[in-house]
């Protein structure tokens, strides 16, 4: 297969591009088990003892970059095993200096796992295993051209049945961190926030926050109905070079820039800066969820605002302060309740918390608390649960922008604006599709509950 852009072919080991490969910044850890690498061993062992012609080892789609690079999109986990087999054969003449690992997960499974194939070869025996995998093993190699990634990472879902798939929001890093030009340490800072915000004790949150949260959040506080984010909506997190400020005071995104220079922490906790959910830092300051980006470094505090405010609201560590305890006492009871996990429940409940992160962006915790906000928020949303047999997503998706719940929130000057503006539906005990006690429970508390 070949067009102008993408080219496929099955190349043996010996003419792979070693030294032109590299390991793209948004790519997962090496995390092949021991298991893994001594099953292709195996598996090549087996395919040289039964006299086959040739194996195939898989596939390896790759994006040719403007200078000539190849960044391994699929076949990362292979092409390192690769590497270990040839360096327990002490075979020469590789160029893989471009391989370079930015996780400290890879280099515990590359140690095992090259015990483990030097072990297996002086058990096995290496008699015919080189030049049989040097020139009788292949890949199927795919190459997209530079302009095309989106394409590479489709093929790559399409094809990857049982590694752990990319997720969309890593062309977000990827872009952001080319946007840092030459600041290495910088760069492996935002690097190491980000892969711990996406392999959390709690989960992926960088999943949660930017996909069901941030981006939806965006669209809604503009009255545009939002859905699943996507390969097609990464325009929306691609924000403004530095250097396109011509008038830098009357930019809020670069006066940031300027106030992180001169103020610490320290410095704003000093001033009584308070913070969203207690957050004192510069970035979280000049942050807001519908406000624009400005790229490289800036994004990636962003990011990390969110995700650090979604935990002190929604996870355990909500527990550790009585502002926030209070709220999640409210969360686990009656957004967590028997039945909670069922799919309509679910998109009101990511619903109700992109609404809870917004008006805690604008007024902080406080304002959440202020004059019961946080459960006229959850009763506005919560009514479709009990008014409807099945909730669909679809219809979950439309009910911010059918209501104006995010621009209410977004013009509101005061958390009395918001009381007085948000449409809340009182419900009527003989129209109720579907019983759930905790929202009727709110329901009757704020004086929406008609007994007919």
């Amino acid at each position: 297969m070949e067009t102008k852009h993408i080219e496929a072919q099955l190349v043996y080991i010996k003419q792979l591009s070693f030294d032109r490969f590299r390991i793209p910044v948004y790519q997962r850890p090496y995390v092949w088990s021991c298991e893994c690498a001594l099953q292709l061993l195996g598996d090549i062992r087996e395919s040289l003892d039964t006299g086959r012609q040739e194996y195939r080892i898989g596939s390896l789609i790759l994006h040719e970059l403007d200078n000539g690079e190849l960044d391994i999109i699929d076949g990362q986990q292979r092409i390192t095993t690769l590497l270990l087999i040839l360096k327990a054969l002490e075979h020469t003449g590789i160029d893989s200096e471009r391989l370079v690992f930015m996780h400290e997960e890879s280099f515990a499974h590359i140690r095992e796992n090259y015990h483990a194939i030097t072990t297996w070869f002086q058990q096995n025996g290496r008699n015919g295993f080189e030049e049989y995998l040097w020139n009788r093993c292949r890949f199927t190699v795919i190459t997209v051209a530079a302009p095309y990634i989106s394409e590479a990472f489709q093929m790559f879902d399409s094809q990857n049945g049982r590694g752990k798939e990319l997720k969309t929001y890593n062309l977000l890093k990827a872009y952001h961190l080319r946007a840092m030009d030459t600041d290495e340490e910088a760069k492996k800072c935002c690097d190491r926030r980000w892969e711990a915000a996406a392999n959390s004790e709690t989960g992926d949150l960088l999943l949660r926050v930017i996909d069901e949260h941030l981006y939806r959040s965006r669209l809604w506080a503009r009255d545009i109905e939002a859905r699943h984010f996507s390969n097609r909506h990464l325009p929306e997190f691609k924000g403004i070079p530095d250097k396109k400020f011509q008038y830098p005071y009357q930019n809020l995104l670069h006066l940031r820039q300027l106030a992180e220079k001169d103020l610490s922490p320290k410095d704003l906790a000093n001033k009584k800066f308070i913070g969203k959910a207690g957050l004192c830092d510069a970035q979280n300051l000049f942050c807001s969820i519908d406000g624009p980006i400005l790229n490289g470094k800036p994004f990636f505090d962003y990011v990390n605002t969110y995700v650090e405010l979604y935990r002190r609201l929604f996870t355990d560590e909500a527990k550790k302060t009585s502002e926030t305890k209070e709220f999640y006492d409210f969360y686990r009871t009656f957004c967590k309740y028997e039945k909670s996990g069922r799919s309509g429940d679910t998109y009101l409940r990511n619903l109700y918390k992109s609404l809870v992160l917004f008006t805690v962006d604008r007024f902080g915790i406080e304002g959440l608390m202020e004059q019961d906000l946080h459960k006229r928020l959850y009763a506005v949303v919560y009514a479709r649960r009990l008014l409807q047999y099945q909730v669909k997503y679809a219809g979950t998706a439309r009910l911010p922008v059918e209501k104006k719940l995010f621009i209410t929130i977004r013009n509101a000057y005061t958390v009395a604006q918001i009381v007085h503006t948000l449409p809340l539906t009182e419900i009527d005990k003989n129209a109720v599709q579907t019983n759930v006690e905790p929202v009727i429970k709110i329901m009757q508390e704020l004086r929406l509950w008609k007994q007919a």
